[in-house]
């Protein structure tokens, strides 16, 4: 299922960008796609949503996860 959130956009990109960052994987969805595709960023996420929402936070950065059936580590 879809969330309805949009966790990010552009100006959360361009701070993930500032902060060294390459990409993203997470299981929300994005919102300002048009905006983000020029900056190059690679995100792996469950889908694009028009808008924000409330949302949970983060749980962890820089740990392993599975995303799909597909282990990511940091790196």
């Amino acid at each position: 299922m879809q969330s309805k959130v949009g966790l990010a956009g552009g100006q959360m990109t361009t701070l993930f960008k500032a902060c060294g960052a390459i990409g993203v994987v997470t299981k929300r969805s994005f919102r300002d796609v048009d905006e983000i595709r020029p900056m190059k960023f690679q995100y792996i996420m469950s889908g694009v949503t028009p808008g924000h929402g409330e949302m949970a936070g983060f749980s962890a950065v820089n740990v392993p996860v599975s995303v799909a059936g597909m282990d990511v580590a940091a790196g």
